[in-house]
């Protein structure tokens, strides 16, 4: 090993905000978890798990217990 550690989920990521911003912009609002999963060919845990990695990253916001109906992306993102 290099020891030198890798985000292996960053692309993954990189596909889910840029498909947040495109439904934004088309569509006026950001879509489920459910139509983020089928559009990126995860499963609704992985889109989950990747939304809090983006909450802890500044790049996503949302209201504990609600993240399907309060997600927002943050400015920059």
């Amino acid at each position: 090993m290099s020891g030198i550690k890798t985000d292996e989920g960053a692309e993954s990521r990189e596909r889910l905000l840029a498909f947040m911003r495109e439904h934004q912009k088309t569509m006026g609002y950001i879509p489920s978890i459910a139509a983020m999963a089928r559009a990126l060919g995860m499963n609704t845990t992985g889109v989950r798990w990747h939304l809090q990695k983006l909450r802890e990253l500044g790049k996503v916001d949302y209201h504990d217990g609600a993240m399907s109906k309060s997600l927002r992306l943050r400015r920059g993102a």
